[in-house]
């Protein structure tokens, strides 16, 4: 019986145009395959597996950036993954999606048996993660107007002649001119500036936001005794940075004392509160970085004091601290502005709390943001 012989093609010939469809075929097939994965682990809700290989590597050149040390990107890092962020490079850029996950964290350590000290050292980290990143955001913005300062507000004059910088406040608001009142040296005698006179204006807006232009004194006139200087309005101020500190409108009375450095035993200072002398004013504006206060007996700059007040939920703190400067307000007083030089940290964890609205319990104020 003759055998029956077949020849099998496994492969046949084509040529070079058909080979090159079916490669990028195949390439669109596993492109496909990855981008349908991406989604499906988002939507399922795989924070945990969105920081990993050229995500985690993403996320941590973006947080160094803003100014994280490597501490801090690890430990929020672990935030990021604990809670489940779908998008992780939005705790850098959106202040609700970074407090949800800090408020949720704190509430934890508050919950937890933790030592009261180890309480507020992990919530000290957390919030300089915060300041961190509200302070170095790289977004930068113009306001439309000095038409829209108030009355009242805080502002900086910069001289170039002297290269000092004063404190001073806007006392009038014109649709031709901004008035502001002439500023007081460190001795608190008047800073004379006649017309002509050039300056570089800044003043802060929305706590952090730090605005600056220079300007040129058109007229100076007199109001209740106290100079007044005007300037034309400027459009588009450019955002130069970012206080470090987030500040917000405070209203607290206060007493604050007298703050001496002495020679103490085997040639150690010593700082001695003056409890004999209490003087007594409203802190109006507060950070974690400082106040002011509104009173009717100043201290000159540079002086040491303590303060005491406290915060609206009855919370007692006290603080020292350096007066930086002085601005005078006819019939209300002057404001001291006062930088915090030392405080507990518990106590520091209570103003953030407030500064930050991130109070335990207390739900977010929808106008922080």
């Amino acid at each position: 019986m003759p055998l029956l012989r077949y020849e099998f093609q496994f492969f046949t010939e084509t040529d070079p145009t058909t080979n090159l469809i079916m490669i990028l075929v195949l390439i669109g097939a596993v492109l496909l395959t990855v981008v349908v994965g991406k989604l499906t682990s988002q939507r399922s809700g795989g924070g945990a597996r969105s920081l990993s290989g050229l995500g985690t590597f993403s996320f941590r050149r973006s947080a160094k950036k803003i100014g994280l040390t490597r501490h801090y990107i690890r430990l929020l890092e672990g935030l990021v993954k604990k809670y489940r962020v779908p998008n992780p490079e939005r705790v850098l850029h959106n202040s609700p999606v970074l407090d949800n996950i800090l408020r949720r964290e704190m509430a934890e350590i508050e919950e937890s048996r933790l030592p009261d000290a180890e309480k507020d050292l992990r919530k000290h980290h957390l919030f300089l993660i915060k300041q961190v990143i509200e302070a170095n955001s790289p977004r930068r913005g113009t306001l439309g107007s000095t038409r829209q300062l108030k009355p009242g507000e805080e502002v900086k004059l910069y001289l170039p002649h002297n290269r000092r910088l004063y404190l001073s406040e806007v006392a009038e608001n014109t649709p031709t001119y901004l008035g502001i009142r002439a500023p007081l040296d460190e001795q608190g005698r008047l800073v004379k500036l006649p017309p002509g006179s050039r300056v570089h204006l800044s003043f802060v807006r929305y706590g952090t936001q730090l605005f600056s232009a220079p300007a040129t004194i058109r007229h100076v006139s007199t109001r209740s005794s106290i100079p007044i200087l005007y300037i034309d309005h400027l459009s588009r101020v450019p955002q130069v940075m970012k206080r470090r500190h987030k500040r917000i409108d405070f209203n607290a009375p206060t007493y604050f004392y007298k703050v001496q450095i002495v020679e103490g035993t085997g040639r150690r200072r010593e700082a001695v509160v003056n409890t004999g002398q209490r003087y007594n004013g409203t802190i109006i504006d507060l950070s974690a970085g400082g106040c002011g206060v509104r009173t009717y007996y100043p201290l000159p700059p540079g002086s040491l004091l303590r303060l005491d007040f406290r915060t609206d939920l009855g919370e007692p703190i006290s603080a020292y601290g350096k007066v930086r400067g002085v601005t005078t307000e006819r019939g209300k007083g002057t404001i001291m502005h006062v930088m915090f030089t030392s405080m507990s940290r518990h106590q520091l964890n209570e103003l953030r709390e407030i500064i930050y609205d991130m109070r335990p319990g207390l739900s977010p104020s929808p106008s922080r943001y």
